[in-house]
């Protein structure tokens, strides 16, 4: 009968011919045969299995052997040893896939495989080295699956997982469809034996994934001929433990020996791999790349994918088969890519067209896919605001889709950020310390510049003074105003944890302040307010005087004026950056009967609508100083501006012996013996950082003289509470003795009184407790350490508890210069005295009498006396909230309170620092912030979103995006330069980091101040090459 066989395989007849006669063939196996001719029946068809010319021979071949191996079992174990096994495999193969499969189906019929399986697991490498066919191997792999003892061990588990990997990533996909079925099938069978070797030997995943990685970073050149890796390989992803993907993905971004271009092209290939879909978990892997290369500081290599392959990525979420793993990979790469707006604004233009298709597919899919990109175009249209020619398309398509609120968009941006992976960096430079949780950026001590870092963090968080600011524009050149406005922008969208103010600091800080020495801050904020105010009313000056010239122009040309050869149009600025930083500015009212005077002239709130500078819009207030004469009752008005109230102590008597609880030593309890005398002879001690704005309104202190901290009767420490200072401050004075007041009226010195009433409440009300004093005798500065409580809500009296209800100053008989008669006799006002003494009569207060103010921002100083210690600042937004109806006790303002204390912002509370000084007794509460608020509730009730800043002009919204990528360099070069210094030193050197930070929360805040001096990043422009 083994003739009959290769008779019917030789013939020439048709193959439906042929396959009836295989079939009879196979048929006539269930009939007894002698074991010898048996044996040749297998012979022969095993070669026609291993060595048929075509595919039907092959299977008919195959058809006859099983047929006849299950009906002779005896005489198949007999025929399928290990000595024919080991020929098959080691002689030339023919057929290899139908050579695995014969071998696999042998395996199959076999009692005893144990020898067989031993010659596979022998041969295995060699084979799939010598056939390194996708079918082939896939061949294989399902034997190995189904018997897993043929298995290579040991460490040729790893050679034949390494093997395996190079035949797959060689695989070519056809066009056809079915053939393209066929080697996803493959290459699944493939995977599924190595998901059965790495689970089942872990130390073989490593080696595994990076022959994956060696391959795709190999950088295919022009010219060369070699083939790109196959997408297949990205099919193997899948079975790999989840577990393990930040692992390999961090072993391999930290790998010295891949250079960027390496990286650079692996990542641009898996991106490539997005668009199929039996890619599985691809996202996931380029997902975990990136954050690793973000938390190595290999910036340069996430800026040059990201831009390279983002519209690529975007284009992905057309098709719903790859859309959400697209989806997922988009969102990462544009809200990690912060510094620039480069990558949102490659997709921006296809984003409606994107928008478009969704809604007409109208499916879950899309769906979901536009309530996501809807989110992820309002967080980026959020970071690079500035755009809004692009952006308008985009929002009038997607105006139907909510919004998310500030907070989530803050919680999004701050969690996917490049610098908010954990990094080692910041142990070795503090400059890339990972930035606060909160989101805020700290200021940079440059040497004591601690009262300048207090301000302006102070300043920035007044939202509607900031946003003024970074929105002026202005044709004059102007020195503080665009320093401060850049110095505000780098506070919003920089990068670094901390920004360093140098520039800022160059314009800003007064001509009598010695660089590097502690400064008073309550004198550098009236200074800046100052200078800030004088060149915004220059700036308008201008406008005005440039716009009169136009139209005078515009009416010249329609014949209605004629303009004379000497009339000179004002010319625009020059480009040259004068920096004038040593000009002297005369503070606001300080003699100064311009335009400014004149505008708060008027009373109430109708004289701000008169305001042009924005310091006066926000800070200023109007005050009237009465001076009444007590023999002749005639009185004397004098209107003046203000920025700031300085609020002094009252004087109450000292017990004898008591000594300082918290100073010991120093000069305090000298002063305090001379106090006696001081007083005996109304010597006027002058008070450092007393006089505000206007000259007058800290003449009050002269009869205060405050050198040391003050206890009660039982040796506790005294405090006040400001509601006590202001009624102290608005109480009226004696001018008595050598400081009698000379009445024009009586044209002679006389006794009198003079009392202080606010005629417009500011927005913004600074108030200054006067702490610091100096003692003329023994030339020394001291600090009064009284804890003050401050509340939270405010109700600012306009005018003192000497004054009854309902009085006003149009019943008194006003005096000037003007005018010498006085014909009507003023009420009578009660004399000085202390607030806790007037009387219930006088203590009755009209609604009208009181501005209703909330708690913003508080400026602590940490120290004995104004020349030493350190300022930081406590601070939250001012923008209103929106204040529910149940709300018991409103606060008005956001909650989240922020310390600032310079390079380090935490979070903080209020109920946490307004008892600061009961910790830490020489740290105390200096100037206070308040905002003042609608006295109803009622008015916060359903407020609608909260504003947010005006977008930054392009030049400054190009420094900002330029500095975030240099930062993100600096980082960078810092990392590989770190990697290479470790690489040099022994590992069993003895490297101590360097503290940069000894600071611990439980031991409080500083209480001293200092700083490199330097500030900033001084990095050579040609330091970086991108």
């Amino acid at each position: 009968m083994d003739k009959i066989l290769q008779g019917i395989a030789a013939s020439k007849h048709p193959e439906n011919v042929k396959r009836a006669l295989f079939l009879k063939f196979a048929a006539a196996a269930i009939k007894p045969v002698n074991p010898t001719i048996c044996h040749s029946i297998l012979t022969i068809s095993a070669d026609l299995i291993r060595e048929g010319e075509t595919e039907f021979i092959q299977e008919m071949g195959k058809v006859v052997f099983q047929e006849w191996a299950k009906q002779n079992l005896t005489t198949f174990e007999e025929f399928f040893h290990h000595s024919y096994l080991v020929n098959v495999i080691s002689g030339a193969i023919l057929n290899p896939k139908p050579t695995v499969e014969f071998i696999h189906d042998c395996v199959k019929l076999l009692h005893d495989k144990t020898a067989v399986c031993k010659v596979i697991q022998t041969r295995a490498i060699s084979l799939a080295r010598e056939c390194p066919h996708l079918d082939v191997c896939a061949a294989l792999c399902r034997l190995m699956v189904e018997f897993p003892e043929c298995i290579p061990l040991g460490d040729f588990t790893v050679v034949f997982c390494v093997t395996l990997i190079q035949a797959v990533s060689t695989v070519e996909f056809p066009n056809s469809e079915e053939a393209l079925k066929i080697r996803f099938i493959d290459v699944n069978a493939v995977g599924a034996l190595l998901h059965k070797m790495w689970h089942a030997h872990i130390n073989t995943i490593l080696p595994s994934l990076q022959e994956i990685f060696k391959i795709l970073t190999t950088v295919t050149l022009p010219r060369e001929k070699t083939a790109e890796p196959s997408v297949a390989l990205g099919c193997l992803a899948q079975h790999v433990p989840v577990e393990m993907i930040t692992l390999v993905t961090k072993n391999a971004a930290s790998d010295p020996s891949v250079v960027d271009m390496n990286m650079t092209v692996a990542l641009t290939r898996m991106i490539d791999w997005l668009s199929w879909p039996a890619v599985k978990n691809i996202d996931r892997w380029i997902i975990a790349f990136l954050r690793s290369l973000a938390s190595v500081q290999k910036f340069t290599i996430l800026i040059n994918v990201t831009v390279a392959t983002v519209e690529k990525v975007f284009s992905r979420l057309c098709y719903p088969i790859a859309r959400n793993s697209a989806l997922a990979v988009l969102t990462h790469m544009l809200l990690s890519f912060q510094h620039s707006p480069e990558a949102f604004h490659k997709v921006v233009n296809h984003t409606p067209d994107l928008v478009r298709l969704l809604l007409k597919e109208d499916s879950l899919s899309s769906q979901e896919c536009l309530s996501k990109l809807a989110e992820l175009i309002y967080v980026l249209i959020h970071q690079h605001a500035g755009y809004p020619d692009l952006y308008e398309p985009i929002l009038e398509i997607l105006k139907n889709y909510p919004r998310p609120n500030e907070e989530v968009i803050k919680q999004k941006l701050k969690l996917n950020a490049w610098t908010s992976h954990g990094s080692a960096l910041f142990s070795y430079n503090p400059k890339f310390t990972p930035k606060s949780e909160t989101g805020k950026t700290g200021l940079t001590n440059l040497g004591n510049t601690c009262y300048v870092n207090s301000v302006i963090q102070a300043l920035f968080m007044a939202d509607g003074f900031r946003r003024e600011i970074l929105n002026h524009c202005s044709k004059v050149q102007l020195s503080v105003i665009p320093r401060l406005q850049s110095l505000f922008a780098f506070l919003a969208h920089t990068q670094r944890p901390s920004y360093s103010p140098s520039d800022f600091l160059q314009v800003s800080r007064p001509p009598w302040f010695a660089p590097g020495a502690q400064q008073d801050c309550s004198e550098f904020l009236k200074y800046l307010l100052d200078r800030v105010s004088d060149e915004d009313t220059e700036s308008i000056k201008f406008e005005e005087k440039l716009s009169r010239a136009k139209e005078r122009l515009q009416r010249a040309k329609q014949g209605r004026l004629e303009v004379c050869d000497d009339q000179v149009v004002p010319q625009l600025a020059g480009t040259t950056d004068r920096r004038d930083s040593d000009a002297v500015v005369p503070c606001i009212g300080d003699g100064d009967t311009g335009t400014s005077n004149q505008a708060m002239a008027g009373s109430g709130d109708q004289a701000q609508n008169k305001i042009s500078s924005l310091v006066e819009h926000y800070f200023g207030g109007n005050s009237v100083t009465v001076t009444r004469c007590f023999k002749c009752d005639s009185v004397s008005t004098r209107k003046e501006t203000f920025t700031d109230l300085p609020l002094a102590f009252p004087e109450k008597p000292k017990p004898n012996g008591t000594e300082n609880n918290c100073m010991k030593g120093g000069h305090d309890n000298a002063v305090v013996q001379e106090e006696d005398k001081e007083k005996q002879t109304d010597t006027e001690t002058p008070m450092e950082g007393v006089v505000s704005a206007d000259g007058a309104m800290g003449g009050k202190s002269s009869e205060k003289t405050l050198t040391t901290d003050k206890t009660d009767t039982n040796g506790q420490k005294e405090t006040a509470k400001l509601d006590d200072l202001i009624d102290h401050f608005l109480a009226p004075e004696v001018l008595e003795g050598e400081n009698q007041y000379y009445c024009e009226k009586c044209e002679s010195l006389q006794d009198a009184e003079r009392f202080l009433e606010i005629n417009y409440a500011p927005q913004f009300l600074i108030l200054t407790l006067l702490r610091f004093s100096y003692d003329v005798k023994h030339h020394t500065r001291s600090k009064l350490l009284t804890d003050v409580k401050y509340p939270k809500i405010l109700r600012l009296p306009l005018k003192g508890k000497h004054r009854r209800k309902g009085d006003s100053l149009s019943q008194l008989t006003v005096h000037d210069n003007d005018n010498d008669s006085a014909t009507t006799q003023s009420p009578s006002i009660k004399r000085r005295c202390h607030s806790s003494e007037c009387s219930e009569d006088f203590s009755e207060y009209d609604d009208r009498d009181f501005k209703h103010y909330a708690l913003t921002s508080v400026i602590v100083h940490s120290g004995t006396s104004s020349e030493s210690g350190h300022y930081y600042c406590y601070a939250r937004h001012t923008t209103p909230v929106n204040l529910s109806m149940e709300d018991d006790d409103p606060d008005y303002l956001p909650q989240p309170w922020y310390l600032f204390n310079d390079s380090r912002v935490s979070y903080s509370s209020y109920n946490s620092f307004s008892n600061v000084t009961n910790l830490f007794c020489k740290d105390t509460a200096y100037v206070l912030f308040y905002k003042r608020i609608s006295e109803q509730p009622s008015d916060y009730y359903g407020l609608e979103a909260e504003s947010v800043d005006p977008p930054l002009e392009r030049e400054l919204l190009n420094a900002v995006t330029r500095d975030n990528q240099l930062y993100l360099q600096e980082q960078e070069l810092e990392a590989r330069t770190l990697h290479l210094r470790s690489a040099q030193v022994s590992s069993s050197a003895n490297y101590r980091p360097r503290q940069f930070d000894d600071d611990d929360d439980n031991q409080g805040p500083p209480g001293s101040c200092g700083g490199s001096g330097t500030g900033g990043f001084n990095v050579p422009s040609n330091r970086f090459i991108f």
